[in-house]
């Protein structure tokens, strides 16, 4: 056994899930690459040794990557190549030699994102949204042997609901703990008030006390103003929803969703919808929503959406924020330049005849919408 092995973790260390992904790929005959590679893994994204390594655009790279029919480039896989080398100094020189490997990996590494056990529920319900955006509910399918959409939607649903779970809201109490310093200044100072240098000892600790104390009651107020703040969002949320569905009125075409064609309705609410958004996850039963609305059930073709709609969403949304992992508003970016199908099979993976459900292309675009709206924000 070599030096280098004896810092690898045992089997006993790897998750079942990520035992199940690697399964299928060439990665898995080698048991000691497997090790190597949850070495890796673990570092980054469970210990989370570094955590300003996880960017924006690493975390886009992976999601990009992990999407089995995107098209992919070298710059995308080289987050993980260069990491999986520091690891393991006999790692393929390039990331093309191990591409498959990568973009399987690439999926586990987004699970893991999408866990609350090791992330924020902020962070990760924005993430497990941004996914779902990715693989356009479903009809775009992530790397590896796992069952990821049925994963997402359970995490999307739970997510949801905790981001917008009202708790009594205890009264805040202000605790004065006094210091080790302080009282043992005091003990000098009345052993001998008339000495300047103990005088002035207690005067110093006085000061630091305040200034300690002062410290704790602001994180106690603010820690306090975020738990009424986040419940004024839950409240905020459901009473323009609520509005929203009994008045039926579109804000940014100043008309009744009534007076809409049925296309227009599911752009103009997906963006209401989003910019209702208060919390860091999407809003519950979005599909209802629509229906409540008066978005009739119909399928789309996705190009005669993108062909006949772009000018709408022109007006919306900033397009440099616009990537592959929004890919419905990418075809609508493509679009408004000229000749788009073509490119976005190329990128996407998807033919651009494929028709979608008039209320899953509603929530598709509203979380199209939260992923661009959320970067900017």
């Amino acid at each position: 056994m070599s030096d280098n092995d004896e810092t690898l973790p045992t089997a006993a260390d790897l998750p079942a899930e990520f035992i199940e992904l690697v399964r299928p790929i060439k990665l898995s005959d080698s048991r000691e690459d497997v090790l190597r590679r949850w070495k890796t893994i673990s570092r980054i994204f469970v210990e989370q040794e570094d955590a300003k390594i996880l960017t924006e655009n690493v975390i886009n790279d992976l999601i990009s990557s992990s999407i089995d029919k995107n098209k992919i480039s070298e710059d995308k896989l080289k987050f993980l190549h260069q990491e999986f080398t520091l690891d393991d100094f006999m790692y393929p020189k390039t990331p093309f030699d191990v591409e498959e490997e990568i973009r399987v990996l690439s999926s586990y590494c987004l699970l893991i994102l999408t866990d609350n056990n090791h992330f924020s529920i902020d962070f990760v319900s924005k993430i497990t949204t941004n996914l779902l955006s990715a693989s356009l509910g479903g009809l775009l399918k992530f790397k590896g042997s796992y069952d990821f959409e049925t994963t997402l939607n359970n995490k999307v649903f739970e997510y949801t609901r905790e981001q917008r779970s009202k708790n009594v809201l205890p009264t805040p109490v202000l605790k004065y703990q006094s210091l080790k310093r302080t009282t043992e200044a005091k003990e000098k100072f009345d052993d001998n008030p008339q000495d300047v240098a103990t005088i002035s000892e207690y005067i110093s600790s006085l000061h630091y006390e305040l200034g300690n104390q002062l410290i704790k009651a602001n994180q106690s107020i603010t820690n306090y103003a975020n738990q009424v703040n986040k419940v004024t969002d839950i409240m905020d949320e459901e009473l323009e929803i609520l509005w929203m569905v009994n008045l039926r009125w579109c804000d940014y075409k100043d008309i009744s969703f009534d007076d809409l064609t049925n296309i227009e309705k599911i752009i103009y609410l997906a963006y209401q919808l989003s910019e209702k958004t208060y919390r860091s996850a999407e809003l519950p039963s979005v599909k209802a929503i629509a229906n409540m609305t008066g978005i009739e059930n119909e399928n789309v073709t996705l190009r005669d959406f993108i062909d006949s709609n772009h000018h709408h969403i022109e007006e919306l949304v900033d397009f440099s924020h616009i990537s592959d992992i929004t890919p419905i508003l990418f075809g609508i970016k493509l679009a408004s330049e000229g000749s788009w199908a073509s490119k976005w099979k190329n990128e996407i993976g998807l033919d651009s005849k494929t028709t979608i459900n008039s209320f899953d292309l509603t929530i598709q675009l509203y979380r199209e919408f939260l992923t661009i709206g959320w970067v900017q924000h």
